[in-house]
């Protein structure tokens, strides 16, 4: 196993590709605000993005993008993609703060709609942690039960998750992607 060097040969590549990628999608959303209609805090930055390059989440690289982005103690508001090396990119959406009971209402109402079949919510104690298995998708939980859990662990994360592994994702195209998930996840911090 030491004398395997080929993913050490192509990595830089790989991240650089991925950086590219959501570079791209951050110059797509700074176009994607202009026009939205949600209630994003108004200290939040719209057109300022943060890209965050890591080595060791788990054991894998990662990139991630957080725009729009404001965090403080009491509040969250940020559309983060993160691309986790072997396992998946993901699109989510984190709020915290006191919008979030008109957020779950609109969360509880729309999510029966075809569009949320694949979003997951989290299920941790800290929106920092990105394993699955601390998901689960909204689709199969009842109203009450996605309002406990809300309520519980006093954020919302909502996620689309595109594994590395799956036979599409060569081919997925993150921009595209990453603008359609900001539009179904975001909807429910519209007026």
């Amino acid at each position: 196993m030491i004398n395997t060097v080929d993913v050490f040969k192509h990595k830089p590549a790989i991240l650089q590709k991925a950086e590219n990628y959501l570079n791209d999608l951050k110059d797509a959303m700074v176009v994607e605000l202009k026009d939205f209609d949600g209630i994003i805090p108004a200290n939040a930055a719209l057109t300022k993005s943060q890209l965050a390059r890591g080595e060791n989440h788990k054991g894998f690289p990662y990139r991630s993008l957080d725009i729009p982005q404001i965090f403080s103690k009491t509040e969250m508001f940020t559309y983060r993609v993160l691309f986790w090396w072997g396992n998946f990119l993901a699109y989510s959406l984190i709020l915290k703060g006191k919008s979030i009971p008109g957020f779950l209402d609109r969360l509880v109402s729309a999510r029966h709609e075809e569009m949320w079949d694949k979003t997951y919510l989290s299920t941790a104690p800290s929106p920092w942690e990105w394993t699955e298995t601390n998901f689960v998708g909204i689709s199969g939980r009842t109203d009450d039960e996605i309002r406990n859990l809300v309520e519980s662990i006093q954020y919302i994360k909502l996620c689309h998750f595109f594994p590395v592994n799956d036979d599409g994702f060569p081919s997925l195209n993150w921009v595209s992607q990453g603008i359609k998930s900001w539009r179904i996840l975001s909807s429910i911090t519209t007026r």
